[in-house]
Parts: C-alpha cells; sequence; structure tokens
C-alpha cells in the first residue's frame, strides 16, 4: 500500500446512458484505487441542468452493481452544490471577468485546431484555439454599456499584463503559464495554458457552473489523490492544477487512460446505443462477457464474474502476470522509472500496461 492513502473517484456525466468506454475508464479508476487499498468516491457530475436526467443517474447505478464496481460513503451530486462553486469563484475575483463574446464571434476567432503536440506519439483531441483576450482589458465603461448583455465569467491567465498588477496579488504575478506534470500511464508532460485555449470559463453565459471550476473544486474538498481518465481530457489537467495552485491546494496524481474505438475508429460516446451497459446488461444478466473483454486488453485472462475478481487475480497472480507479459526491456524499465511505477506490483502492472496499449485501443465487441 502506498505511504499516502490512495483516494479515486467516479464521476460519470448522467446525460446519456453509459457505454463499453465508460465501464472501461470507471473499471480502470476502480482498480486503481483498490489495488492501493485506496477509497474510491462515487460524484455524479450533474451540473448542467438542461442535459442531466434522473434516469441517467438511476441507470448508472445499476450498471455499477451490475459491473460490481462499489464505491464508499455517499454518492455526491454536483447539482446540489451550487451554492460551494459560488463561494470558490468568489476566492478567484482577482483574476477573473466577464466575458460578452457570442459562441458566433468565439468561432469567428478560432484558427486551425491544433491536433497534436510536437514530440508526443499520443494524437490529441482539438484543444481550440486560443481566447484573444477580448474582454480581458474592456474599461470599467465599456462593460457598464454591456451590462445587460449575457455574459460568461472568465479566468485570467498568466502572462499577466503590466496593467493587471493593481488586481493581481503579487505572488501570482510572475507565475509561468507552463505547468508541468507526470502522468502515471503517459510519462512526463508539459502544457502552455495558452496552447490550451487561454482563458477559459468558470461560469458559463447561462450561469451554469463551468466543469473545469466544479470538478477542480470538488476533487480538493473530496480529498482525491488520483484522478484516472480518458485521454481526451488530457489538456483540462493544466487548467486544474492552474486552479489548484490558485487555492493553494496540493493536486492529485494524474493518469490519462487509452480511449476505445469503434469498429469504424471513432471514439465510443453515448450515441452508441448498442454498446450501452443498459444494452448490455438487457442482452446478457451477466457482466462477465464484458469484464473478460475488457480485462483482455490487460492481458487478463479468467472466469471474472465481477470487478472484484479481475482485482483479486491481479493480487493473488502478479508475478505470473509480468513475467508473462515479458516486460523485461531496458527501455520499459527505464519508462517505468520514470513514471515513479514501483517495479513488480499490480498496480505498477496496470499503469505499464496502459502505457504500451498506445493511445486507443479498438474494440469489435
Amino acid at each position: 500500500m502506498n505511504a499516502q492513502h490512495t483516494t479515486g473517484r467516479l464521476a460519470p456525466s448522467p446525460t446519456g446512458y453509459l457505454h463499453l468506454g465508460n465501464a472501461w475508464s470507471f473499471l480502470l479508476a476502480w482498480l486503481s484505487a483498490r489495488l492501493d487499498g485506496g477509497t474510491v468516491f462515487l460524484r455524479m457530475e450533474d451540473i448542467d441542468p438542461a442535459r442531466s436526467k434522473t434516469e441517467f443517474i438511476d441507470a448508472a447505478l445499476e450498471d455499477f452493481a451490475w459491473l460490481g464496481i462499489n464505491y464508499d460513503g455517499e454518492m455526491v451530486c454536483q447539482s446540489k452544490r451550487t451554492a460551494i462553486y459560488e463561494e470558490y469563484a468568489a476566492k478567484l475575483s482577482a483574476f477573473t471577468y466577464p466575458c460578452y463574446c457570442t459562441r458566433k464571434e468565439l468561432r469567428e476567432m478560432a484558427g486551425a485546431p491544433q491536433t497534436s503536440r510536437p514530440g508526443s506519439r499520443f494524437v490529441m483531441p482539438d484543444m481550440g484555439a486560443a481566447y484573444h483576450r477580448t474582454c480581458r482589458f474592456l474599461t470599467a465603461e465599456e462593460q457598464a454599456r454591456r451590462q445587460k448583455q449575457s455574459a460568461c465569467l472568465r479566468l485570467a491567465c498568466p502572462p499577466f499584463a503590466p496593467r493587471e498588477r493593481h488586481t493581481v496579488p503579487e505572488e501570482f504575478f510572475g507565475i509561468s503559464a507552463d505547468f508541468a506534470f507526470t502522468d502515471s500511464v503517459l510519462g512526463k508532460q508539459t502544457f502552455n495554458l495558452n496552447d490550451c485555449g487561454g482563458d477559459f470559463a468558470l461560469r458559463r453565459s447561462d450561469k451554469v457552473r463551468a466543469y473545469q471550476l466544479a470538478v477542480s473544486v470538488d476533487d480538493m474538498l473530496m480529498g482525491i489523490t488520483e484522478v484516472v481518465r480518458g485521454n481526451d481530457i488530457l489538456t483540462s489537467t493544466p487548467r486544474q492544477l492552474y486552479l489548484f495552485r490558485l487555492f493553494g491546494h496540493t493536486p492529485p496524481n494524474y493518469a490519462h487512460i487509452p480511449l476505445l474505438l469503434d469498429a469504424a475508429d471513432e471514439r465510443l460516446a453515448k450515441r452508441h446505443a448498442s454498446l450501452s451497459l443498459k444494452a448490455l446488461r438487457r442482452k446478457d444478466s451477466s457482466p462477465a462477457p464484458v469484464l473478460q473483454y475488457l480485462a483482455g486488453f490487460l492481458g487478463l485472462h479468467g472466469e471474472f464474474a465481477n470487478a472484484a475478481d479481475i482485482l483479486q487475480y491481479m493480487q493473488d497472480n502478479i508475478k505470473t502476470i509480468w513475467e508473462n507479459d515479458g516486460q523485461n526491456s531496458e527501455r520499459d524499465k527505464k519508462q517505468d522509472k520514470e513514471q515513479d511505477k514501483e517495479p513488480g506490483t499490480a498496480k505498477a502492472y496496470l499503469m505499464h500496461k496502459l502505457a504500451k496499449l498506445g493511445n486507443t485501443v479498438s474494440t469489435d465487441f
């Protein structure tokens, strides 16, 4: 067990039925924490009232029970925590400003999308064009003229202009926009906030608190020490690291995992109705086919009737699992060392195997 108690989380967004790709992600998050003897919390990210539905929450709970993915404590719902997000947004008032740009104007600002980072073997989703700070330096008079317009609330990212010295606290004025971290799967990562969209929204123009603020505040207050999620969210990490720094809080460890693709090499999404866990539950009362299929990507083969069977198998057979994997190359050993993986453990094997899978995994389930 790690010296630091591992606290992970399952964080579904109830805007549709969970699918096979979600099962992959949540199984890995659960295994990663449980292999450390850690805690796993459940958080429903239902902050968007227009898209979140009770039926999807109920279905997700049934999916977790079917797979045998359990959690500790009571379920947390973001929809009930809006006052908390307001409180924490207010703490950042020295860094925020109203943005009156419409969606059309933002689309017009966007240039050619950046789909990968130089020198990276991981193909990244569109990071989006950097916001041009159009509304960041509006005068009080200009803001007053637009006060009847809808506005989102943006967080100013470094570098800060000389004119902002009187508003930005001194300890933050000269900070870099570069944020580096060691990902448990991808290794060392460095991102510049302005390459990831620049100034980002903390509150949407419809007054709904934005994803970056909500998840960062929740991870802080829930004591989350490990976040396992799809690598399509990798470019959100520097934004969340920035928020952690502004709040003076230690960020969790991150592990960005390969995405599952369908037969057409498209990322599995909630539109894949036939691969929804609800549909799979109706097709077969046992989760064994799903779990055994997903475990196969990890080089694990056995009779797995629930998630706990996979966990127990890894704990009981880890020496043999490592031997069957043939992890003997100097390159593999060097990579594991760089990513702070303790050799020979089941947790190290999990991250090692995910790293070897690459950016995506094709599925024909």
